[in-house]
């Protein structure tokens, strides 16, 4: 499968902040669960470098909308 130019860097990470911070994890023995609740444009790619390096997951809940519940 070939992956066009376009898309590979839709898939990349945009800069090496998360990366780096995904090792710095890695250093501290730290794993890292993502929970993503976006309702607008959110760069996944880049952000889930931090998960990937320490073993943890990406959770993502497009869509997510919150009911509040009163308690009196």
């Amino acid at each position: 499968m070939t992956v066009s130019i376009g898309v590979q860097t839709i898939l990349c990470p945009q800069n090496n902040f998360y990366t780096k911070l995904g090792q710095e994890c890695v250093a501290a023995g730290c794993s890292v669960d993502l929970f993503l609740f976006p309702n607008a444009y959110i760069d996944v790619a880049s952000i889930s470098e931090v998960p990937r390096l320490t073993g943890g997951k990406v959770h993502k809940y497009s869509y997510f909308q919150v009911r509040f519940v009163h308690c009196y």
